[in-house]
């Protein structure tokens, strides 16, 4: 892929994008569309790669004091009392003299419980200063029971570690990973890879050039890494005899010499395994008082009872000593809670999700949590939340299918879950309290989410969990994943978390589907549809829609039709397809009305006010907008009311009342900026840029474009990018800049053509055509102008009969004077 990328880079800087555009107008014509598309998402992939860095010059343009580059330091904390491995220590120190323009890689292997986390902490500690520009690390959770952590998941973490924000991470793996690659290359960064399960994991997160090094932990050897990478192998066997001493003697403290022969006994019932010593040497610290033999005893007991050797395999070394840590907690309370905490399927927890599986009051989940941590068997990640180790995931999973009560824990706790997020969301967005899921209360306490900022703050901390909840949910209770994958798709938009969505809502059709329940497929299918149209895919957002509305109608809901048929309109009014747009929107306020959901009219109103807008019918275009507006303020829809004062902006702007149209569209950005609703204010944005355009204020104007325009690529949105890059080039055509607006037209026809995008396309082309014949380049003008026409008459666009205008008179007036003004140079 970098090659390809590469090559593609360097064709746009020999002969330019136009040049580009030229070879996929050849291919098209040749019936090559499988080379046009592939061609296509490599540019994608070079201008997303480079959206930070166009970024960052932007605001360094505006006087935005940027901050310089973050160092990351992403290291967990090193192991106390870290014991033995000389050798595997000087190996891995021997690594630094490697080669300084390829990245060294490093594997350590070995059983479960081995300390190859231990081994690579500690050593990344005592070597951070051969390492000035930072460390970077992340758990793959590789032998995690329920899911490991996609390398697209583990780029967004190294790439926040860089100082990329959360919004400009591109969506993809291969931008991801071209990103990152981009940001270490050259610089000195040690990169730890945890509990890695493969090479397919592991090779999207590998450095491509400079003197970084890779430490990789992982209970398999990746054999197929060393196919593509240079890798350096430690294998990492359990700790010698006086080493295992030497351990749990730091760890116990005085009474190892005390009680030598049996300090030795619990060392070998430990098999070597520093997480089982650790664990053992926890326990003899908690029971000062009584003899270490007795302890000892007692674990060659518990040994014997789970018919497990001392040399048999490293689970069942570690789980010996689990099932004493187990036995020696102070109750059955206590032991039935680790049971059930292995029943949640997130990555953390908290104490009320405990009070849930356990069916506790909040105090008792707290105490047992308590507890269990110092037990060693839970890990307090701070905030008040908590963790299991894998492998004690996996030892209290099968402790508790020993019991029937796992499937009821499992309903407290997704009960718990969907009652706390259907709080949340009411609190943070109150006009949509009506037409939530209805949901049971939770038997359990939930937390208080008493406002907008504390509510959101929870939804933040708890997506993670909520979606694994979403997946889990869809095999065991399929109605609590169509319920909260629904409860949560405002929020998930909102935020722009587009492929976690499209995860959340397939889970939600696939449950749906089980249910054979059609308003739940059909509501399912929607929220799919609006992800789709996010990312401006608008074949896949007319397919989804129309199944949606299928379902909706065998449902006989008519709240469920109007909502798909408003999002059909908006596609089709994105499309040009201005009629079929209005008809959809009429329809659905017909049924809004007749459902009673005032905040779904408003909503509707405005899209009616956009087409009204667009047919120049400004009076009705504002009284559409007024009604919207009034709506939203009515049910407290914030984001409603930004988009009806950015409407009304535009119509003020156009009427010439420069203070009114100001007025609104600072509205509706503070409103928007306030409620972290980076999606819509990009269109606030571009609206504001639209009425700073028609007031002829065209500085102040590019200026808003090339502000929407970073944000659209920050949320990996090329549709939108295509649309304001098109309005950007207008603008400096205006400023008479022929050749930036040239470029603008170019970087709009890549990004439409990726969506794909018809109409966006067809003004690109549009606008390249008259930037050629004002250049006097009659047979490029008219290869643009033929192509938008074609595309604009695909959707009976209107612009296509100017175009035939266009082509027939202006073309054929033109005439080829030699060569090109040198004007477009200037």
């Amino acid at each position: 892929m970098k090659w390809r990328l590469l090559i593609v880079a360097v064709l746009i800087l020999v002969v330019g994008v136009e040049g580009v555009l030229a070879w996929l107008f050849l291919r098209i014509g040749l019936g090559q569309s499988d080379q046009v598309a592939s061609v296509l998402s490599l540019l994608l992939a070079v201008i997303t790669a480079t959206a930070t860095v166009t970024g960052a010059l932007r605001q360094r343009d505006r006087g935005t004091n940027l901050a310089t580059t973050p160092v990351p330091a992403q290291l967990e904390a090193a192991t106390r009392y870290f014991t033995g491995r000389a050798a595997e220590v000087a190996r891995l120190a021997g690594q630094l003299r490697r080669s300084t323009t390829a990245p060294t890689v490093v594997l350590i292997s070995g059983t479960a419980g081995v300390g190859k986390t231990a081994l690579a902490m500690h050593w990344a500690h005592r070597s951070r200063v051969h390492f000035p520009h930072g460390q970077l690390h992340v758990n793959l959770q590789g032998y995690h029971p329920d899911q490991a952590v996609p390398p697209r998941d583990a780029l967004a973490v190294f790439l926040s570690g860089l100082g990329v924000a959360g919004p400009s991470i591109p969506e993809g793996l291969d931008e991801r990973t071209a990103l990152y690659r981009s940001l270490v290359a050259g610089r000195r960064i040690l990169v730890v890879l945890d509990n890695a399960a493969s090479a397919d994991q592991v090779r999207p997160l590998l450095p491509g050039t400079g003197p970084s090094m890779v430490l990789i932990t992982s209970r398999d050897t990746l054999a197929g890494l060393s196919a593509t990478t240079d890798v350096t192998r430690i294998s990492l066997s359990r700790m010698p005899d006086t080493d295992s001493l030497a351990l749990l003697s730091k760890l116990v403290g005085t009474r190892a010499e005390a009680e030598p022969a049996a300090l030795r006994a619990v060392a070998d019932g430990c098999s070597g395994l520093p997480l089982a010593l650790r664990i053992a040497a926890q326990r003899l610290a908690e029971n000062p008082a009584e003899p270490l033999a007795q302890l000892a005893q007692e674990l060659v007991e518990t040994t014997a009872m789970t018919a497990l050797s001392p040399t048999g395999d490293s689970y069942g070394a570690i789980r010996t000593v689990f099932s004493w840590s187990y036995r020696r907690l102070p109750g059955e309370a206590e032991r039935r809670a680790l049971r059930m905490i292995g029943v949640h399927p997130g990555p953390d927890f908290d104490a009320y999700a405990v009070a849930a599986l356990t069916s506790t009051t909040l105090g008792e989940s707290r105490r047992l949590l308590t507890e269990l941590a110092r037990a060693n068997l839970v890990e307090p990640r701070g905030d008040g939340r908590f963790a299991l180790h894998d492998l004690l995931r996996q030892y209290a999973l099968d402790l508790a299918g020993q019991e029937n009560s796992v499937d009821e824990a499992r309903r407290r706790l997704f009960d718990h879950y969907l009652a706390s997020t259907s709080v949340a969301i009411g609190v943070s967005y109150p006009s949509l309290r009506t037409a939530l899921p209805a949901v049971a209360s939770s038997a359990a306490e939930i937390p208080e989410l008493l406002g907008p900022e504390t509510a959101r703050a929870w939804l933040q901390r708890e997506i993670p969990v909520l979606v694994r909840v979403v997946t889990t949910a869809e095999r065991h209770l399929p109605r609590h994943a169509v319920d909260l994958a629904r409860t949560l798709s405002r929020h998930l938009d909102t935020i722009g978390m587009l492929p976690t969505s499209t995860a959340v809502h397939e889970a939600a059709v696939r449950a749906a589907t089980r249910l054979d329940d059609p308003a739940a497929f059909g509501a399912a299918l929607h929220d799919l549809a609006a992800v789709e149209l996010r990312r401006s895919r608008y074949g896949p957002t007319r397919e989804y829609g129309q199944r949606a509305l299928a379902a909706a109608r065998r449902a006989n809901d008519s709240r469920g039709q109007a909502s798909v048929l408003l999002l059909l309109g908006l596609a089709a009014f994105w499309q040009g397809e201005r009629a079929r747009a209005m008809a959809g929107y009429r329809e659905a306020l017909d049924l809004a009305v007749a459902a009673g959901d005032e905040p779904l009219q408003g909503r509707i109103w405005y899209g009616i006010g956009t087409v009204l807008h667009d047919q120049q019918k400004r009076a009705a275009a504002a009284d559409a907008y007024r009604k919207a507006l009034d709506l939203a303020v009515r049910h407290r829809d914030e984001q409603a009311e930004a988009a009806a004062h950015s409407g009304l902006g535009r119509v003020a702007a156009v009427e010439r009342q420069a203070d009114e149209a100001t007025g609104h569209h600072t509205r509706a950005i503070d409103m928007l900026s306030r409620l972290g609703d980076r999606t819509m204010l990009v269109g606030a944005f571009w609206e504001h840029a639209d009425s700073l355009r028609d007031l002829d204020q065209l500085g102040s104007a590019r200026d808003r474009y090339e502000q929407a325009l970073d944000l659209a690529q920050e949320l990996g949105d090329p549709g939108s990018c295509a649309l304001i890059l098109n309005a950007l080039a207008e603008t400096l055509l205006r400023q008479g800049r022929r050749l930036a607006a040239r470029r603008a037209y170019e970087r709009a026809a890549v990004a439409a053509a990726g969506c794909p995008d018809d109409i966006a396309l067809a003004e690109a082309y549009h606008g390249l055509a008259g930037i050629c014949v004002t250049c006097h380049r009659r047979t490029a003008a008219w290869r643009y102008a033929t192509e938008a026409r074609r595309l604009y008459a695909l959707h009976n666009h209107p612009a296509a009969s100017t175009l035939d205008d266009f082509i027939q008179q202006r073309l054929r007036r033109t005439r080829v004077t030699g060569r090109a003004s040198r004007a477009e140079s200037s």
